[in-house]
């Protein structure tokens, strides 16, 4: 082979493993990237299914105030009525 066409060879291989280097190189990093996204919208829906059973729990909570606050309230009116129409 002649010593040119030897060269260009040698230059193209040494341009390609440089190229590929880098694509390799920017393909780690987009896969580190995605890994971190992965990780982090984990961890996001982790913290909302937390704050989904404190609110649900919460509401739970709420039901039972406000069914006993009515029951007290219709119990205050009751006694009133009572007391108000006579024995």
């Amino acid at each position: 082979m002649p010593e040119g066409k030897e060269n260009e060879l040698l230059n193209f291989f040494l341009e390609f493993r440089e190229f590929k280097g880098t694509i390799e190189t920017k393909l780690d990093r987009a896969i580190a990237d995605i890994k971190d996204l992965k990780d982090g919208t984990s961890q996001t829906i982790a913290d909302h299914e937390k704050r989904i059973d404190k609110l649900e729990k919460g509401r739970a909570n709420l039901r039972l105030e406000v069914g006993l606050y009515i029951a007290l309230n219709l119990f205050v009116i009751g006694l009133m009525i009572y007391h108000i129409m006579g024995k």
